[in-house]
């Protein structure tokens, strides 16, 4: 029997579920920078405060914005560093 989560999403199932939706089937360490980019869009574009204008152009807001950090620093730290997506206070 399998357990559902309490309200939560691990970041390796938000990933899979953009990958399929993308459909990207590959293997998370042979994806390009240009999928994990839209890879991690895509999960900004679903969060729950993000708006469209004008029917197609997302506005993403901050916690679209923070998913997306959140789950590119767990499952792509190296794109993460590389493209210095931290900010140092």
């Amino acid at each position: 029997m399998i357990e559902e989560p309490d309200g939560y999403m691990y970041t390796w199932e938000l990933v899979d579920w953009a990958q399929a939706n993308l459909k990207i089937m590959k293997p998370k360490e042979s994806l390009t920078n240009f999928e994990i980019r839209e890879i991690i869009r895509w999960i900004g574009m679903c969060s729950v405060d993000t708006i469209y204008l004008d029917g197609d152009k997302p506005v993403l807001g901050r916690i679209g914005i923070g998913l997306m950090l959140t789950v590119t620093l767990i499952e792509f730290t190296e794109y993460y560093l590389k493209h210095e997506l931290s900010q140092f206070n």
